[in-house]
């Protein structure tokens, strides 16, 4: 008799437990940084992923007019499609957060890099305009995996590390069909 009073009070907490517990596990993310550091930094992080963006829609438009293989072209209108919308969530995020985008050091090299790619790019026509194009979007998509790693290390917001965190993982599927569109064409 006393095992099943026992087990029936045990049976009863197990099952009202529950009942105690938020009906969600998410947690309430606070809209702003904690710290005026912290939103300079994710400021700063912002404006790196927007120009990682920019950067890869503005090649991404000369390829859609320069390409001469299908498989480019059709990369370079994927690379389009994908980096406007990973923009307009940066910048839905940044709305969210209550953080503008900064120019900070990663954003300024970015830029300068971008720029240099895409004067290579004008210059260049035909069957090496592809090669040349390819090879940038296997090298700046390794190492936009590489620079979003350690970007996810140094916020601290949960927001920013989850839009990280599909970033990378959007970036890491353009660098293997970028590889993949290489090794078609004979590059790789």
């Amino acid at each position: 008799m006393k095992l099943k009073l026992v087990m029936s009070l045990l049976l009863g907490t197990v099952i009202a437990l529950p009942a105690c517990t938020p009906l969600s596990n998410t947690t309430t993310v606070p809209a702003t940084p904690l710290t005026a550091a912290q939103a300079d930094t994710d400021a700063k992080i912002l404006g790196a992923v927007a120009t990682l963006d920019q950067n890869e829609i503005a090649m991404a438009t000369v390829a859609q007019s320069k390409a001469t293989n299908m498989a480019v072209r059709r990369f370079a209108d994927w690379m389009y499609k994908q980096h406007s919308q990973n923009l307009q969530e940066i910048q839905s995020l940044s709305q969210r957060m209550g953080v503008m985008p900064k120019n900070g050091p990663v954003a300024i090299k970015l830029q300068h890099q971008g720029k240099r790619v895409l004067t290579a790019l004008r210059h260049a026509n035909g069957m090496t305009f592809d090669r040349v194009y390819m090879s940038a979007m296997v090298k700046s998509h390794a190492e936009a995996v590489a620079l979003l790693n350690g970007l996810i290390k140094v916020t601290a917001n949960p927001m920013l590390v989850k839009q990280l965190e599909v970033t990378r993982s959007h970036v890491m599927a353009h660098l293997q069909k970028a590889q993949a569109v290489q090794k078609e064409m004979g590059l790789a």
